[in-house]
């Protein structure tokens, strides 16, 4: 049985890091290391999955894409009080708090993730951002299956997959134990 996020199977929802305007610009200027937007869009896939509004209006007919909103928020120098002098904020965990907050008005909060925990986190609703260790990337966790015991996530790099598509891909219980930081952001469940 899976169990998750509201819209953990609404591919509709689901947004890839490698076209917006940020890494298109980072694309041109360098050849390796332009894919510096996963976190914020694995912060948005988690929003997104629960049903979170994360449309941002502009008055013209243009729609911005929400995780490069995001991405804007870590390096607007307006917010170094929280960021200091960190070089790619965007790269830390922690600053996805303060970060969704503002751009979105959702409140997060950083957790410990033994597997159980991340569990019960996703079987009751929740989806939680997630950060492997190789490649160093972060994912958005969106559901959990009790019959295989793995984890549901939807992946921003849809290119290191050999389908190409990082919707709803699946990780073992053992790959989570190895492969992923000890903690993780987790997102709140939409009220009912």
């Amino acid at each position: 049985m899976i169990e998750g996020a509201l819209y953990h199977d609404d591919r509709t929802r689901y947004c890839i890091q490698t076209n917006n305007p940020t890494e298109q610009i980072l694309r041109k200027r360098r050849e390796a290391d332009w894919l510096e937007s996963c976190g914020p869009t694995a912060a948005v896939n988690c929003l997104s999955a629960l049903g979170h509004n994360v449309a941002v209006l502009c008055p013209g007919a243009w729609q911005p894409q929400p995780e490069e909103i995001l991405l804007d928020w870590f390096h607007d120098p307006r917010n170094a009080r929280f960021v200091g002098s960190v070089e790619m904020p965007n790269r830390v965990l922690s600053l996805y708090v303060p970060a969704v907050e503002a751009v979105f008005g959702i409140q997060t909060i950083v957790v410990p993730l033994r597997l159980d925990a991340l569990r019960e986190y996703l079987e009751t609703n929740h989806a939680v951002q997630l950060l492997l260790k190789q490649p160093g990337h972060y994912i958005a966790a969106v559901a959990w299956d009790s019959e295989t015991e793995e984890i549901l996530y939807w992946d921003s790099w849809p290119d290191r997959f050999a389908d190409k598509d990082g919707f709803n891909k699946r990780m073992s219980s053992r790959e989570y134990q190895v492969n992923t930081h000890p903690t993780g952001v987790l997102y709140p469940r939409r009220p009912a």
